[in-house]
């Protein structure tokens, strides 16, 4: 179809070189970034990380941190392209600053709930698919406390109560992997974005759990900080059993944007 012809007949390339030469308009990101979602969505993960789209979505969030629009559709691109990408996506992602750009997307932009809903995905991938690396990032620059507060600054919102929870769970998920001496290079990949988790790993006890959440990341590190740690803690039995993540947006949830109409439209 039209996106995959983009895709492979220079078209992205051509977009990604748009992004690089002109990183100040504001217009050309945004729709640069609408773009290289699409294209991410329908399966050209390989091919957008080839060509330079992860850099370019990290360069245009970095450079405009007062937009919201564009930090909803960098956040989006970081959770297509790490939960549909190809095997170390994600920890190239959070190799080459993700986290610290979804987190700042979030504390920058805290009264959009699109980017709350967006960030708080892609947090969930970057630590489910980036292995030891990504949990630890996302702890380490604070995605557990921007998480946390989410759902309170938004209490209308569908969502963000459960992907918060969402993410929480794959945190704590990870601590007892740690904790338990398992090879994280070996874990199962997420598969379809990130709406299943192939269950290969045995359930722990909740005193398994709670020893994880004092002895893993959060013991060893203290990295949970305020409000996280509270919630953290008594999320860690409960997580031993439960290590979801949560679903990209759905087309209905996709609001005020058109990907596709966005990407026909785009002025190189």
């Amino acid at each position: 179809d039209g996106q995959s012809l983009l895709a492979e007949g220079g078209g992205l390339l051509a977009v990604v070189d748009a992004m690089g030469r002109l990183p100040e308009d504001l217009e050309l990101q945004k729709r640069g970034l609408a773009t290289v979602w699409a294209l991410a969505e329908i399966g050209e993960s390989e091919a957008v990380l080839e060509h330079g789209g992860l850099a370019a979505a990290l360069a245009a969030m970095q450079s405009h941190p007062g937009s919201p629009e564009l930090q909803r559709w960098g956040c989006a691109t970081l959770w297509a392209l790490c939960s549909r990408g190809p095997e170390g996506a994600a920890r190239k992602a959070v190799e080459t600053g993700a986290v610290q750009a979804v987190v700042a997307a979030m504390k920058d932009c805290p009264e959009a709930v699109d980017v709350q809903e967006r960030g708080i995905g892609a947090l969930s991938v970057l630590a489910e698919r980036g292995g030891q690396l990504g949990a630890q990032a996302v702890v380490d620059l604070g995605g557990i406390d921007v998480a946390f507060k989410a759902p309170s600054l938004h209490p209308d919102s569908p969502n963000l109560q459960r992907l918060s929870d969402d993410l929480t769970h794959v945190v704590h998920a990870r601590m007892d992997t740690l904790t338990s001496g398992a090879n994280w290079e070996e874990e199962e990949e997420v598969a379809g974005g990130g709406e299943e988790v192939a269950d290969s790993e045995e359930p722990s006890s909740p005193s398994t759990a709670s020893t994880a959440a004092s002895g893993g990341l959060l013991g060893a590190s203290g990295l949970f900080s305020g409000a996280a740690s509270t919630v953290a803690a008594e999320a860690a039995s409960e997580a031993a059993h439960d290590t979801r993540t949560p679903r990209p947006p759905s087309d209905t949830e996709q609001r005020e944007v058109d990907p596709a109409a966005e990407a026909d439209d785009i002025e190189l």
